[in-house]
């Protein structure tokens, strides 16, 4: 009888250990954030640019972003720095037309909400003779903290409304 009592004992006694694990687990997560190229319109043969917004930052210190355009309808031209992430050295690969690549890394990390850590530049085509709209898309991401712990991250695509340039008639 002492026997299945001590087994009963030792079975509750691994069960609140696996229980405090996986609370403790959690706890020293990093929690989820949402990585979004901002919605904007702009005219056939003119500038435009468009924020990449991280929700929620917990010491952040480095983000890899891969992302797609339609080549045929815009030309890539810089990806900046915002003052959020001036602290941050930065890498840009648009070798590739259609893709670009970010990688961003510093040794501490940024905190803030709704911050600002790109800012996209493209030029879009000229000759575009009614309203498209195409995607910036993010198909890639990676964020660390300053710890060195992944950041799990949604990503969300911006939409880009092209408008013919007006001419007098129209």
């Amino acid at each position: 009888m002492p026997e299945k009592i001590s087994k009963r004992i030792l079975g509750k006694v691994c069960v609140a250990l696996a229980a405090l694990v996986l609370a403790a687990c959690v706890a020293m997560s990093v929690h989820a954030s949402e990585i979004s190229v901002a919605s904007a319109s702009a005219v056939s043969g003119k500038s435009v640019e468009l924020p990449v917004v991280v929700d929620k930052a917990e010491k952040m210190a480095g983000v890899k972003l891969v992302m797609t355009y339609d080549s045929d309808l815009l030309s890539f031209k810089k990806a900046a720095k915002t003052k959020d992430t001036s602290s941050l050295l930065h890498v840009v690969n648009d070798k590739q037309p259609g893709k670009v690549i970010v990688v961003m890394a510093g040794a501490k990390g940024i905190d803030g909400e709704k911050l600002s850590i790109l800012t996209l530049s493209f030029e879009v085509k000229a000759g575009v003779e009614k309203e498209t709209k195409t995607e910036i898309k993010i198909t890639g991401a990676e964020m660390v903290a300053e710890s060195l712990d992944n950041i799990d991250c949604d990503l969300k695509s911006g939409v880009l409304t092209i408008n013919p340039v007006k001419t007098d008639g129209q």
